[in-house]
């Protein structure tokens, strides 16, 4: 193979037409017209040996810095990954000719592994299998020393697969090979998150630092991959971004994003305070970022009672945005609409309203009728503007008059709904609501203020008319 067939485009050299015989990373294994690739291990660093290795045959070699090789060196900002991609293209890239399912975690990646070859199999697809015990291709056993082997013997063994007729491999992808890079340019449709319990310490110093390399697998998820994780290991999928968004006028949006790469979004806004609310957002950060998303009810429970002061429209509309993204991350988590999380649809259809303002327009009849053409059964309207704890009953007849006008134009039948929007205090209310009696209207709304909840049962007993109320409780 052509060295320029390998580089695949990714770095220009002079000597692109030299035919390569072979591709290693151990100097112990240099041959003529190999390439050599320089890479810093633990213990050894192999640009110390490029000259040497030249010398014994090697047609070029791949370094992080200028050795003085002139031609004879290709400088790239990591060989490690250079190794990688070359060892993919020496082999053909059979990676690009099967699917790839990777398992990792402390505990029980053999038995899982096992368990989706199995499963595959009987579904009638012809798969590899890469473990700790042994590899197999289809029914074929074959030996195996490394959990996930180095990347030479990994793309070898991808090819075998490959030719085989494998269209899925099914793999154990151990925190050394993540490390290490052994996987190189392997991306997965699916990845499995286990467990993590005190394992390979070792060599990876911290509990943090093994599942940071844990984590790694992840970062090869095709665009559309499946993620999955148990949730109830402490170390399963967790929240490491909060973003808050102002869209004018007066929207806001906040995004949640895990180290899984899945996002949720949320609408935390309140009317007239929406730079508040996503201040609020910012505030209740720090006791997210870490945190499990799929602990929806306790990450709730955390922000409401861990403050001094609770409830109100602002916090209240914070939590609520921040409790929609999570279920929205919990859904997309297990491919569901959230609603399936919740018991089920309930409804196939729903009806609806529409609104048309109606405290200072002078023609309420015609604009209800115009929803009515549009296919509308029922409208909502503002009941009136602000009036006095006593007024005068022109106001009182100007409302009477618009829904009239409603009622004449749409029928006895078309619903009207009326929103005081808590303007009226509970003399004009009772008033009020007696008098319009006479339109049947489906419901009237806050005909005082939410937290005059003792005057309700007074209005109610003034009518016979439902009374809405609550959007402004907390």
């Amino acid at each position: 193979m052509k060295l320029f067939e390998l580089l695949e485009n990714r770095y220009s050299t002079n000597i692109g037409d030299t035919e390569i015989t072979a591709v290693t990373d151990d100097n112990r294994r240099i041959t003529p017209g190999c390439i050599f690739i320089c890479v810093k291990g633990e213990k050894f660093d192999g640009h110390t040996v490029a000259a040497k290795a030249i010398e014994d045959g090697a047609a070029v070699c791949i370094c992080e810095h200028d050795l003085g090789l002139g031609d004879r060196q290709i400088v790239v900002p990591d060989s490690r990954t250079e190794y990688d991609n070359l060892c993919a293209a020496w082999f053909g890239h059979p990676e690009r000719r099967m699917r790839f399912i990777g398992v990792t975690g402390t505990n029980g990646k053999t038995t899982i592994t096992n368990i989706i070859k199995f499963i595959l199999t009987r579904c009638g697809h012809k798969v590899g299998l890469i473990g700790t015990i042994q590899n197999e291709i289809g029914d074929e056993v074959l030996h195996t020393d490394n959990t996930t082997p180095v990347t030479f013997e990994l793309f070898a063994l991808y090819q075998k697969m490959a030719d085989a007729g494998c269209d899925t491999v099914v793999m154990e992808v151990s925190s050394f090979g993540l490390v290490q890079k052994r996987i190189g340019p392997t991306h997965f449709e699916t990845a499995v998150f286990t467990n993590l319990t005190q394992d390979h310490l070792d060599y990876h110093g911290t509990i943090e630092n093994y599942f940071q390399a844990k984590k790694k697998l992840f970062d090869h998820l095709k665009k559309d991959a499946v993620a999955v994780t148990n949730a109830d290991d402490p170390y399963g999928m967790k929240i490491v971004e909060v973003n808050t968004y102002f869209v004018r006028p007066r929207w806001g949006f906040v995004e949640i994003i895990t180290d899984e790469g899945i996002s949720g979004w949320g609408e935390p806004v309140l009317e007239g305070h929406c730079s508040t609310v996503l201040a609020c957002v910012q505030e209740m950060k720090s006791y997210l970022i870490g945190a499990d998303p799929m602990r929806i009810e306790d990450i709730w429970n955390t922000l409401y009672r861990c403050g001094f002061y609770r409830g109100g429209g602002v916090l209240m509309s914070a939590i609520s945005g921040i409790d929609q993204a999570l279920w929205d991350i919990k859904g997309k988590r297990f491919g569901v609409p959230v609603y399936e999380l919740m018991g089920g649809a309930c409804r196939d259809n729903m009806k609806v309203y529409s609104w048309i303002g109606g405290d200072r327009p002078s023609d309420t009849g015609a604009a209800a009728l115009e929803k009515k053409k549009a296919g509308f059964t029922a409208v909502k309207m503002n009941a009136t503007e602000e009036l006095q704890m006593i007024d005068t009953y022109d106001k009182v007849d100007a409302v009477l008059e618009r829904v009239a006008a409603i009622r004449e134009a749409c029928g006895k039948y078309f619903g009207i709904a009326i929103d005081f929007h808590g303007r009226v205090h509970k003399p004009m209310a009772k008033v009020l609501a007696r008098k319009l009696e006479e339109f049947d209207p489906m419901f009237i709304e806050e005909p005082v203020l939410c937290e005059q909840m003792e005057l309700f049962p007074e209005i109610a007993a003034a009518c016979n008319i439902p009374i809405a109320t609550g959007e402004r409780l907390f």
